[in-house]
């Protein structure tokens, strides 16, 4: 007994002088919607709002209507936590820590700067498309629309108040008119983007989901750590080395197009 306490004593010292401490990850406040958009869980938000879009939270459903009507730029209706890259908008803090039960709000977000053990860390998200339909043809691009989660987050030491951002889109489902009906974009297509029209940010889409059936619930478990493997992988040659995650952004987007979707839940769990 004598010796596998001091055997216990001697792991303890060594992790707590060597610096070595438990994995973090962050967590999604009121992952089941039953906050209200009153309270200072979720921050509601249209980015370039037109065609009576709007965002409702009320008994534990989030409903997401966007109506994107002149074809010239994108736009979303979305709910938000965290904080926005160069002082855009800023909602409350991401939670933090080992895992949900011990995670508490942390004003600089978590730092990945090494690759996450899959099948650990992972995304869950139930969502229905409630109904879409063609309005436009765009100036510059196609009639399309997307439902996801983006994480937004800095990029090794860059200055997040005004450099540029990473930003990691999870599309649960992405959708393109075709003149006579929406095909959908396939599950496993990625984007890389270093920049865009709209930001000077790094972009990583990538779709993990396809929409089979519009008005039917659609659930979705995705390994959340073997996504942010790739994106290191994908901007190893831009010099990433860490990213801090700051804030996350539940959309419904499109250009023109309308959607309107329904979310019951998203949330990430440690497994």
């Amino acid at each position: 007994m004598l010796t596998s306490f001091f055997l216990v004593t001697i792991v303890i010292a060594y992790i707590i002088f060597s610096g070595i401490r438990p994995k973090e990850y962050f967590f999604i406040k009121d992952p089941e919607f039953f906050s209200g958009l009153d309270n200072f869980q979720w921050k509601d938000s249209i980015w370039n709002p037109q065609g009576g879009s709007y965002v409702k939270m009320q008994n534990g459903i989030l409903e997401l209507f966007y109506n994107e009507t002149e074809g010239i730029d994108w736009g979303n209706s979305q709910v938000f936590q965290g904080e926005y890259p160069r002082h855009q908008a800023k909602w409350g803090s991401l939670l933090v820590g080992e895992n949900e039960e011990t995670a508490e709000e942390r004003e600089d977000g978590v730092t990945f700067d090494e690759k996450i053990p899959e099948e650990t860390f992972w995304l869950k998200a139930k969502f229905k498309v409630i109904s879409r339909k063609f309005n436009v043809d765009p100036v510059d691009d196609d009639p399309k629309g997307n439902i996801g989660l983006e994480v937004l987050c800095q990029f090794n030491d860059a200055d997040y108040d005004k450099d540029f951002a990473l930003r990691i889109g999870v599309m649960f489902g992405g959708f393109v008119w075709n003149g006579t009906t929406f095909n959908e974009v396939a599950k496993g297509t990625e984007w890389k983007m270093n920049g865009t029209t709209y930001d000077p940010d790094l972009h990583f889409l990538t779709w993990v989901h396809e929409i089979t059936e519009v008005g039917e619930w659609q659930s979705v478990v995705i390994d959340y750590g073997k996504i942010f493997n790739r994106v290191f992988d994908a901007f190893e040659g831009d010099g990433l080395k860490s990213m801090t995650i700051r804030g996350l952004q539940l959309f419904a987007e499109g250009i023109g197009i309308q959607v309107k979707t329904q979310f019951d839940s998203v949330k990430t769990e440690i497994i």
